[in-house]
């Protein structure tokens, strides 16, 4: 199961219970099941709208937010496969694994793009940049998918299809690839059930 049908089902069944509690959320401290149900299917219209389609690599660099996590959920509500990476994997190592894995995208702040964008050739050549915060030239503004009507497509994602890719630190000399798929989360999701009774 798609961790996004777990979302609809809380947000059919928990709607207004607070999902996530962020400080510094434009929209208040907290927002609710059904309120994040509905602009993670925002997000993927806006994701879907700028040409990316299931299988393609989306680059992840955001700090705990709600829009990490609304970010997060859009790309395995799409089936595409987020990439995140240890910030002390070296620019060396960065360069080399973002040249191998070749993201379509990536989704970050102003403060994170203008770092990592003037250390890393690589960074600079993923070809989609959607930017929370301040506008930055020829990227798509993550706060325009408030917009958009929520997408309702279904992609098709089996068990096997890539999640998320994690990159290690590289502290052994080279950053490995952790990759989990859909079908290792929803095993992770059953165990994490039987111990949490809220889930």
């Amino acid at each position: 199961m798609n961790p996004m049908e777990h979302l609809a089902l809380h947000a059919a069944n928990l709607g207004t219970m607070p999902a996530i509690v962020d400080p510094n959320w434009q929209q208040g401290r907290a927002i609710n099941f059904q309120g994040l149900d509905f602009l993670v299917n925002q997000v993927a219209q806006l994701l879907q709208g700028t040409g990316l389609r299931s299988g393609e690599r989306v680059l992840v660099l955001l700090p705990m937010s709600v829009e990490l996590y609304a970010s997060v959920l859009a790309l395995l509500r799409l089936g595409l496969t987020a990439v995140f990476f240890d910030p002390a994997l070296s620019t060396a190592l960065l360069d080399d694994r973002l040249e191998e894995l070749a993201p379509s995208a990536l989704i970050t702040g102003r403060k994170y793009f203008c770092y990592f964008a003037a250390v890393s050739q690589a960074f600079r050549r993923i070809p989609l940049r959607v930017i929370t915060g301040p506008w930055i030239p020829g990227a798509v503004n993550w706060y325009g998918s408030r917009k958009l009507r929520p997408f309702n497509g279904s992609p098709r994602i089996t068990s096997d299809s890539p999640a998320f890719i994690t990159l290690t630190s590289g502290s052994t000399g080279s950053a490995k690839e952790i990759l989990r798929t859909h079908g290792f989360l929803a095993r992770q999701l059953r165990v994490l059930k039987s111990c949490l009774a809220p889930i």
